[in-house]
């Protein structure tokens, strides 16, 4: 009895240490996304035609998602400071092989101060670890934005 106890107690515990890496165990979608972000790579994905890197439109801007849904974003381009807002949707679909999976949309709130208006981009089926994060932004019909972030600094 013992020894079935203690094979069920260390079978249970490696398929737990399998299924949880150290950049998810214990931690929910939007606590993995807290911190500082860096561009590391961007590329514009048209139909019918490769992708082009415009990494240098993004070097040196960051985003910082704060845990009150709040965020600050940098755009090192205009060297301008903005703030907003962040909210994750999720959203059951279905793919090609009838399987349901959750998708992912990060939907940011940037505040113009300009015009006092919000601007809002779509991060569509974005995927967060602790160190990366990865997701796709619609430019227009057909075109989108790839981008791959890394985390400079945890909140």
């Amino acid at each position: 009895m013992k020894r079935s106890l203690l094979f069920f107690a260390l079978s249970f515990l490696s398929i737990i240490a399998i299924s949880c890496g150290k950049n998810t165990f214990g931690k929910t979608t939007a606590e993995r996304l807290h911190g500082i972000w860096v561009y590391e790579t961007a590329k514009i994905k048209r139909i019918a035609s490769p992708n082009t890197n415009v990494i240098e439109d993004f070097r040196l801007s960051s985003i910082r998602f704060n845990s009150d849904y709040t965020l600050s974003y940098f755009d090192a381009q205009k060297n301008l400071l903005s703030t907003g807002e962040w909210e994750i949707y999720s959203y059951a679909t279905t793919n090609d092989d009838n399987d349901s999976e959750t998708v992912r949309d990060l939907y940011i709130f940037i505040l113009d101060t300009v015009s006092n208006t919000y601007q809002t981009r779509i991060w569509k089926d974005f995927e967060v670890t602790n160190k990366k994060l990865t997701t796709t932004e619609d430019i227009n019909v057909g075109d989108e934005y790839k981008f791959q972030l890394k985390r400079i600094e945890k909140k």
